[in-house]
């Protein structure tokens, strides 16, 4: 009986939601296809709009989805979400892992159309001085 009453309580009790900082992130990450290890880093700026920043990976997925892509397997477990999305020309798996509150773990496993295969990987670190203007 109390593990009836366990199962129930995590089919009720809300997932904790992916929260990370509104404002502007730098995410620096290195580039890598399989035939040249080396690569190379590149550096992005990503700006976290307040709406976004409640539930980052669930705002993401549904930002692709709403450019037209299929998006599948969400798996969220504490600080580290993931999903894969399947688009007209390419389809990847994207990992977030929340390091702290200023730092994630950004993954992507990108695939085109044309069969060509790459990654990013790098860290996502929040710049509190830095703006960040929305579109």
């Amino acid at each position: 009986m109390k593990y009836f009453a366990l199962l129930l309580l995590a089919a009720v009790w809300p997932a904790q939601a992916f929260q990370a900082q509104s404002g502007a992130w730098d995410w620096t990450h290195q580039i890598t296809w399989p035939d040249d290890r080396e690569g190379y880093t590149d550096k992005e700026r990503i700006c976290i709009a307040p709406a976004e920043s409640a539930d980052y990976p669930r705002a993401q997925m549904q930002a692709i989805e709403a450019d037209g892509c299929t998006v599948s397997q969400f798996k969220q477990t504490g600080d580290t979400a993931s999903f894969r999305a399947v688009c007209p020309d390419m389809r990847f798996n994207i990992r977030y892992e929340k390091q702290s509150a200023t730092a994630i773990r950004l993954t992507q496993n990108m695939h085109t159309a044309k069969g060509k295969t790459y990654q990013a990987d790098g860290i996502m670190t929040y710049i509190p001085s830095a703006s960040c203007a929305q579109p």
